[in-house]
């Protein structure tokens, strides 16, 4: 794993540990940050879609986690 993915792997963690603690604005900030720099990371997905499963967007939820899991899928098939 390079710098720049373990910086994207810390957004992500940041942003979900926002989420858990109810601060859905700053989760928001750090999981977008992770997500803008490398859209193709399922995990980012996965907590985008948790992030909107708490805030009531469930649609919106659904679409991101199911993003997350293709992403999983064709990552793992390769």
């Amino acid at each position: 794993m390079t710098v720049s993915e373990n910086i994207l792997l810390v957004y992500n963690n940041l942003g979900y540990a926002y989420v858990e603690i109810g601060d859905y604005k700053n989760g928001s900030l750090f999981i977008d940050r992770a997500l803008v720099a490398n859209p193709n990371l399922s995990f980012a997905w996965g907590a985008k879609g948790i992030l909107n499963y708490k805030q009531g967007f469930y649609v919106q939820s659904l679409k991101d986690l199911e993003k997350g899991i293709s992403l999983y899928e064709q990552a793992d098939s390769s």
